[in-house]
């Protein structure tokens, strides 16, 4: 991984951030996205200290217009992409018939719309350059039932269904 350039979405905790740290320790230049400013800051700078190379974007995925630039500022800065990690997700809960339309659409918006926006946006910058690996993180809750989840394993199993012809 060394000297690749790499982005991950929701990168200040959870998978994210330990996706980051793994890469950083494998030697990666990564590029760590996520909405809240504190909390992405603090997890790149304990990278850093453990001689990691990271920067960080403050974006919300669920923005395309915003997430589509700040993929290729990264490719524009670094001259590439080798990676991207579409990790960052919204988990609404509720049952069905009290779900609002906006919870229902925030949730596919950051879980499922995002993956397309995010993949579309790399694919751009790595097909011209013949190479590059995109990872979509999903969740066993988009192959089975899960109660009080069901937007959140809609847009996962749409993250699954839209990843297979894509990688084909």
């Amino acid at each position: 991984m060394r000297g690749k350039v790499i982005i991950v979405t929701g990168a200040s905790d959870g998978i994210g951030l330990a996706t980051a740290q793994r890469l950083a320790a494998d030697g990666a230049i990564v590029a760590m996205f996520a909405r809240g400013a504190d909390k992405l800051n603090a997890a790149a700078e304990a990278i850093r200290k453990d001689g990691g190379q990271v920067e960080t974007a403050v974006v919300d995925v669920a923005d395309s217009a915003a997430f589509d630039a700040a993929i290729q500022a990264v490719a524009k800065k670094h001259g590439r992409l080798d990676g991207l990690v579409n990790n960052a997700a919204k988990v609404t809960m509720g049952d069905i018939v009290n779900s609002s339309d906006a919870d229902w659409r925030a949730t596919f918006a950051a879980g499922a719309d995002a993956v397309f926006v995010g993949t579309r946006a790399a694919l751009r910058v790595m097909m011209p350059q013949g190479s590059g690996s995109i990872v979509n993180i999903s969740s066993t809750n988009g192959r089975r039932a899960m109660g009080y989840m069901g937007a959140y394993s809609a847009s996962k199993a749409g993250v699954i269904g839209m990843t297979l012809p894509i990688a084909r």
